[in-house]
């Protein structure tokens, strides 16, 4: 008597099974998760190909290296970042903060440290964009004649001695 569960269907699996992770899935269960899994990895791969883009083109490579692609896997798999997360967070570290890549920069290890802050960053941004979005401005263009004796601008000359 099997006392293994399908973690798909939740029933209990016969003789015929597929192994995946260590756990048993009935066949017809173990091709649809398959499929599934195929399908999103599919929904995912634009973002991972501009993210892989962006940085290939700041970093001056022409593919991601063995340590940045198992950053990018660390952070999507461990810490639930998203594709589109890391790559707004690289451009909010070296385009809003205007942070410049060195050559002791090997990796994208600053992710961690700046994905909320960037995340925050756009969420205020968007909102900002939507409340603007209906707005109207009016630009008005006046030449303003500024007199030095105004301000208090003008020459003066002064003495050493008094001081």
């Amino acid at each position: 008597m099997s006392r293994h569960i399908c973690p798909v269907c939740k029933e209990k699996v016969g003789q015929e099974y597929k192994t995946y992770k260590n756990r048993r899935y009935h066949i017809d269960c173990y091709k649809r998760m398959v499929v599934e899994l195929y399908e999103k990895e599919q929904e995912k791969r634009p973002d991972r190909e501009k993210l892989e883009e962006y940085i290939c083109n700041k970093y001056n490579i022409e593919k991601i290296t063995a340590l940045i692609d198992s950053q990018i896997n660390k952070y999507i798999e461990e810490k639930g970042y998203k594709y589109l997360g890391i790559l707004e967070t690289l451009r909010y570290y070296f385009e809003t903060l205007e942070n410049e890549k060195t050559d002791k920069i090997q990796g994208i290890g600053i992710v961690p440290f700046y994905y909320e802050e960037a995340e925050e960053f756009f969420k205020f941004k968007i909102k900002l964009n939507k409340t603007n979005k209906n707005k109207k401005i009016n630009i008005i263009n006046k030449k303003v004649k500024i007199n030095k004796k105004d301000y208090g601008l003008e020459n003066k000359v002064v003495n050493i001695d008094e001081i």
